[in-house]
């Protein structure tokens, strides 16, 4: 009983209908297009329905709430990674620094240990230098019991001047070298041997007994001497060294040990010098 639906009807419904369709594909772009953070799928889709011309047909378009919010997931996705992207590259910074950070913890230790070492050192012959010497005495002193009596065994050169005053301070340094060897080649390992002054050596001798002392004095005098480094060649002296000892004293201190030492060394150097004179027939006033 209804009325027929004509060729130009027809077309209008079809035409009608591809509006709707039309309005409402382009309602649900522009609702997922504004679906911006803060906004609720129920203004999206009012704001849609806004840009879309009606014309009088159809209702508003409905948005599913999983499909408008789908532009608001692709942009958290998106923040996300870009997060992550950020956080990987800051803990990849902190890695380097912090490798840096210890790799300059490291240059500098070095660095520190090498002042501290060059200190300590003798630069020309590497042995222990006086400020070492002075403080491994005053240790060993500390350390001194019944049944550890230290020694200091003082070596000083016979004949060294003539070396750098005929053949040059560079002959000199060489021959302080050779000679700083030998005493460290002749002491024992538990021995501390120091360069203490231009041509003196000194050796602290933790725990030695009077014999040992002795014999290790008389040892020093004979690498020194067996080194035949020449004075000056057309004189035909040479090189010795003339070694004095002595052992701690209850209640003695350092320097008095050492005073003691130094002057059994110069006992013992005139007396070498001495034995140089008979053998040569000069008197020993000729100096």
């Amino acid at each position: 009983g209804g009325r027929p639906v004509t060729a130009t009807g027809a077309r209008a419904m079809a035409v009608r209908s591809d509006s709707a369709a039309v309005r409402d594909a382009t309602a649900r772009a522009s609702a997922r297009g504004l679906l911006l953070p803060g906004r609720d799928s129920t203004s999206a889709q009012r704001a849609a329905w806004a840009l879309v011309p009606t014309a009088n047909l159809g209702v508003l378009t409905s948005v599913p709430d999983a499909e408008a919010r789908a532009p608001l997931a692709a942009y958290g996705r998106a923040l996300s990674l870009f997060a992550t992207i950020i956080s990987l590259g800051l803990a990849g910074i902190v890695f380097r620094v912090s490798q840096l950070g210890r790799a300059m913890e490291v240059v500098a230790e070095g660095a520190r240990r090498r002042a501290e070492q060059r200190a300590v050192t003798d630069a020309l012959t590497g042995l222990n230098n006086r400020a070492a010497f002075d403080h491994a005495l005053a240790k060993a002193v500390a350390e001194a019991g019944p049944g550890n009596c230290p020694a200091v065994i003082v070596v000083d050169l016979d004949g060294f001047k003539s070396v750098n005053d005929s053949r040059g301070h560079e002959a000199g340094d060489h021959a302080l070298r050779a000679i700083a060897h030998a005493i460290r080649s002749a002491a024992r390992s538990g021995d501390i041997v120091s360069r203490t002054g231009g041509d003196e050596f000194a050796v602290i001798v933790p725990d030695g007994s009077s014999d040992g002392v002795r014999e290790l004095a008389g040892r020093l005098e004979v690498v020194i001497d067996g080194l035949g480094i020449a004075a000056a060649l057309l004189r035909g002296t040479l090189v010795g060294g003339s070694a004095g000892w002595a052992r701690l004293h209850p209640g003695e201190d350092g320097p008095a040990l050492l005073r003691r030492a130094d002057t059994a060394m110069y006992e013992r150097k005139a007396f070498r010098k001495s034995k140089v004179d008979r053998r040569s027939g000069r008197s020993p006033a000729g100096g």
